[in-house]
Parts: structure tokens; C-alpha cells; sequence
């Protein structure tokens, strides 16, 4: 939606109008200058000169063009996989391929409704899972910062965290300050 106002009051556009046409036949009304030429160019030079000063007087006015531009998107949701060798310990080759399944379940249960993003923690947070369980630390600071990192200023929904809740690096995550609206 494109708004058009001005700083000053808008029937001073009259005036600006009243003052190029004034200014155009003060100019050109009985000016024997462009005798030789077409009257058409006597005619167009005094319109070109009537547009000229209207908007330029008008632009003394200060006009302001808002735009308003609505878009809609979904809201972001993050699954965070933990990493940790503990997690690894507890899922055998059976569980392992069952909890896959569950999560792939979920992901695409997720991604129908909203904008879904994977990451993997333990260290660090890396975008992707890839379910290997190699890492030697839980640091659920570290995620809480990664995720305002890459996805504070979006729409932020939910963030889903899979963990076993050991956590041996950074602050307990029931007294950590995330920043997050999710």
C-alpha cells in the first residue's frame, strides 16, 4: 500500500499548480520570440515549462512515500539432535534404526506446517544430523547461542531439542538466559 503525504498542508498543491501556470504564461503568452518556429513547440515548451515549475514548487512541500509491504512466512521450527557418546551408548543397531525412523517421522510431520531447520550439537552446533554420536561433550549454552546465532532474527516457532539432558559443559539449561522468543 503506497501512502502519499506532505509536511505541509496538501491544498498547498493548488498553489504550486496556480504558480507554474502563471509562471509558464508569464513566459510564453504573447511571446514573439518563437515566431519562426510551429506553434505546437511554442505550445509544448509552455506545458514542459508548467510541469517543470509545479513539480518543483510541489517538492518544496516535502512529500513523503510510505510503502507498506505484509509478507507471510512460516514459522521456523529447530530440531537439535545431541551428539554425545552418551546418546550413542544408549541406542544399539535396532533402537538406532527405530529412533531414524521416529525422527524422520517427525521431520516430515514438521515440515509440512513450518520452515524446518536440523541442527547437531555438542561442542558446537553444526547445521545437519547426521546421527554418528562421536562427540565428547553436551554443551546446551553453546546450542541456546548457536540457534539465537543463525535464527534469532527470523520467525523462530519452536525448538525441539533431542538429548538425554547430561549435560558437562556450560551453564545448567534450566537457569541459562536464552534469548530465544521460541
Amino acid at each position: 500500500m503506497l501512502d502519499l503525504s506532505f509536511q505541509y498542508p496538501a491544498w498547498f498543491l493548488i498553489f504550486c499548480v496556480l504558480l507554474g501556470l502563471g509562471y509558464a504564461l508569464l513566459l510564453y503568452y504573447r511571446d514573439t520570440t518563437f515566431r519562426e518556429q510551429a506553434p505546437r513547440l511554442h505550445r509544448w515548451l509552455a506545458v514542459l515549462r508548467f510541469l517543470a515549475v509545479t513539480l518543483l514548487s510541489a517538492m518544496l512541500l516535502s512529500p513523503l512515500l510510505k510503502s507498506l509491504l505484509t509478507e507471510t512466512r512460516k514459522p521456523v521450527v529447530v530440531l537439535a539432535q545431541d551428539q554425545s557418546e552418551s546418546i550413542g551408548a544408549d541406542l544399539k543397531d535396532a533402537s538406532l534404526e527405530a529412533y531414524k525412523q521416529q525422527w524422520q517421522s517427525l521431520r516430515d510431520a514438521l515440515s509440512e506446517n513450518y520452515d524446518l531447520h536440523e541442527v547437531s550439537f555438542g561442542d558446537e552446533v553444526r547445521e545437519g544430523v547426521n546421527f554418528e554420536f562421536t562427540e565428547k561433550v553436551t554443551n546446551f549454552s553453546e546450542l541456546m547461542r548457536g540457534i539465537y546465532d543463525l535464527y534469532g532474527g527470523q520467525n523462530l516457532g519452536a525448538v525441539v531439542v533431542a538429548s538425554d539432558g547430561i549435560y558437562n559443559e556450560g551453564s545448567n539449561p534450566v537457569y541459562s538466559d536464552a534469548q530465544l522468543a521460541a
